[in-house]
């Protein structure tokens, strides 16, 4: 199960582009409605990357003597290597610019 979490972490999530987008963005302040897009994108991928870390974490609880070695090694690989996505969507959270302020529209001509 966690392997499988793990695949999708990895392949439907954009975490590793949006945290290279915002350390591009520098602060610069965006439109107000792609915050609230790419915050949705950190807070799914970093719930699916926090779902991974659960269950390889609960997988290496459970594991017994008659286990096997392959089994151990990718369930903590998959304990890692989940823990490192939390933390790259928890940098590109907070990485996130504040949001640009809406200019005044002229006043129109009577």
């Amino acid at each position: 199960m966690g392997l499988a979490l793990l695949a999708v972490t990895i392949f439907s999530s954009q975490l590793l582009e949006l945290l290279t987008s915002m350390i591009m963005l520098g602060g610069q302040p965006i439109e107000g409605g792609q915050i609230r897009s790419i915050e949705a994108q950190l807070w799914m991928g970093g719930a699916v990357s926090l779902l991974t870390v659960l269950a390889s974490t609960l997988a290496l609880a459970l594991l017994n003597r008659g286990t096997s070695p392959w089994a151990r090694w990718s369930a903590t690989a998959t304990t890692v290597v989940g823990f490192l996505f939390v933390l790259v969507a928890a940098a590109a959270f907070l990485l996130v610019p504040d949001a640009a302020p809406q200019q005044m529209m002229p006043p129109m001509p009577n």
